[in-house]
C-alpha cells in the first residue's frame, strides 16, 4: 500500500458524523470488518499506535485497530482502514476485532488499568496470541510479563540508555565501551531482576503498588495525553 498517495488520519480531527461505540449484534458495524486470520490489533491511535499502524500498512500486514476517540475512527475507516469505536478492554470489542484469530497485539493504550485488562482479556481468549505492550515504569512491566505479555517495552529506560550513548561519544569514549555500558545497563534494568534500588535508580521510575489498582496508577490524563 503506497502510503505517499493517502493521508493518514493527524491526531485530532473533527467529522461532522460521530460513531458509536461498537455493540454486540450490531450488524452495521460488523460489516466493516472482514474475517481476517492472522492479522494484527492495534489498541489505541496516539502517537505509538498511529506509527505502528502507519509500518503495518506500509508492510502490506493486515491489521485493525481499536481507539475511543469516534473522530479519529473515523478518518481511519474513510481511508478504507479497518477500525473499530471502542475500549480494547472490554470483551465485546475485542470480539469484534477477531482476537481469536489474531496473531499479534500491540498495546500502546496512555491509561495503564486499560492496557493491563485488554492484556488480560487478549490472553483468556486467546493463550497464544504474541503482544507487546508499552509500560510507563518497571513494576508494570514485570506484572505484563508475569500475566504473559511476551514482548513489554519501556520508553523511559530506552530514552535513558540512548541519551547516556549519545553522551558518552560526544566525548570521545570507545564505542565499544559505550555499547557494552548499554548492554549491562539494559540487562540490569530488565523486567524480572530484582535490583536494588540503589543500583536501578539511574533510570528507574518510581511506581509502587500493584496493578490494577487505582490508588497507585499515575494521573491516567496526564498519561493519555502523552501517547
Amino acid at each position: 500500500m503506497d502510503l505517499s498517495r493517502r493521508q493518514l488520519p493527524p491526531l485530532h480531527l473533527n467529522p461532522l458524523k460521530v460513531l458509536k461505540p461498537y455493540r454486540l449484534n450490531d450488524e452495521k458495524a460488523g460489516e466493516l470488518i472482514p474475517p481476517l486470520k492472522g492479522h494484527a490489533i492495534v489498541c489505541g491511535l496516539g502517537r505509538v499506535g498511529h506509527l505502528v499502524a502507519e509500518a503495518l500498512s506500509e508492510h502490506d500486514v493486515p491489521f485493525i485497530v481499536i481507539d475511543l476517540d469516534p473522530y479519529i475512527v473515523a478518518h481511519w475507516r474513510k481511508l478504507g482502514f479497518h477500525a473499530i469505536h471502542g475500549s480494547s478492554s472490554s470483551e465485546t470489542v475485542l470480539e469484534a476485532a477477531r482476537v481469536r484469530h489474531a496473531r499479534l497485539m500491540v498495546v500502546c493504550i496512555g491509561d495503564p488499568i486499560a492496557a493491563w485488562v485488554t492484556a488480560q482479556h487478549a490472553i483468556r481468549m486467546k493463550p497464544d496470541l504474541d503482544i507487546v505492550a508499552r509500560v510507563n515504569w518497571r513494576g508494570e512491566g514485570e506484572r505484563f510479563q508475569q500475566l504473559g505479555v511476551q514482548e513489554v517495552v519501556w520508553p523511559q529506560m530506552e530514552a535513558g540508555l540512548e541519551m547516556l550513548r549519545h553522551s558518552l561519544h560526544r566525548y570521545r569514549t570507545d564505542p565499544e565501551e559505550v555499547d557494552q555500558l548499554v548492554v549491562d545497563l539494559r540487562q540490569h534494568l530488565s523486567f524480572g531482576l530484582n535490583c536494588e534500588a540503589e543500583g536501578a535508580g539511574l533510570l528507574e521510575e518510581s511506581a509502587p503498588g500493584s496493578l490494577p489498582n487505582p490508588e497507585f496508577i499515575p494521573d491516567t490524563a496526564e498519561l493519555a495525553n502523552d501517547d
